[in-house]
């Protein structure tokens, strides 16, 4: 069993040879990427959409359903825009929250964020 190193014409072969096409022009290194991508949001589809589930039974089940569905949701908002758009909304639901910030505290009594007029000016008074 004798083998021949190989020849110039063999190195020249290999090194011409172009990564195999998935059959549409595309290269095999691309479709796994993609293949990737779409198990990854299918692995984090899957983790957040349960522990969402889980968090809406505590609503009428004993736990701790206002953390557990945040958690869900941030889960779901590594993958998914309108988990953070939800995310943001309930994050501005919670007073003294900054998003984007702004200042989401609901207005004091008597403070003058909630008054409407202004009030009219005395006339001073003589001794």
């Amino acid at each position: 069993m004798n083998q021949e190193p190989p020849t110039a014409n063999h190195d020249q072969r290999v090194s011409t040879v172009s990564a195999p096409d998935a059959g549409d022009g595309q290269p095999v290194e691309d479709m796994v990427g993609f293949s990737l991508r779409w198990a990854k949001r299918i692995v984090v589809a899957a983790i957040g959409g349960t522990v969402m589930f889980i968090g809406v039974a505590m609503v009428v089940l004993p736990g701790p359903a206002f953390v557990v569905i945040p958690l869900g949701l941030a889960i779901l908002a590594t993958e998914f825009v309108w988990a953070r758009r939800w995310l943001r909304k309930l994050k501005s639901m919670i007073p003294g929250n900054k998003v984007d910030g702004a200042i989401t505290d609901p207005p004091v009594a008597g403070s003058q964020a909630t008054e409407q007029t202004k009030p009219e000016p005395r006339e001073p008074t003589s001794p």
